[in-house]
Parts: structure tokens; C-alpha cells; sequence
């Protein structure tokens, strides 16, 4: 049996002075497994810009 491997992902907006992890167990790659999850929970947590950038 090989390994069981883990998707990790931090990070930091500062924008919204907002720090987050990420882990899905047995999910194989940070970017790859962990980074979806990541970006489905900064856009559910910072609020929508408009065309500004603001």
C-alpha cells in the first residue's frame, strides 16, 4: 500500500487581513486537490468587487 498523502494549502489576504488552511485528508496535492476548496472558501468569505477593483 503506498503512502497515504495529504493536500495542504495556507495562506494570507491581506486585503481582508484574513489567514486560512486548507487539509484534505488523503487528497494527494496542495494545488491541485487543496487550491479548489481554497478558492471556494476566500469567495464565499471577501466580499464581491465591482469593476473598480473595489
Amino acid at each position: 500500500m503506498p503512502p497515504r498523502t495529504h493536500a495542504w494549502m495556507i495562506g494570507y489576504l491581506e486585503g481582508a487581513d484574513l489567514a486560512f488552511s486548507v487539509l484534505v485528508e488523503d487528497g494527494g496535492s496542495g494545488g491541485k486537490d487543496a487550491g479548489p476548496v481554497a478558492a471556494d472558501f476566500l469567495r464565499a468569505a471577501t466580499p464581491a468587487r465591482d469593476d473598480s477593483g473595489r
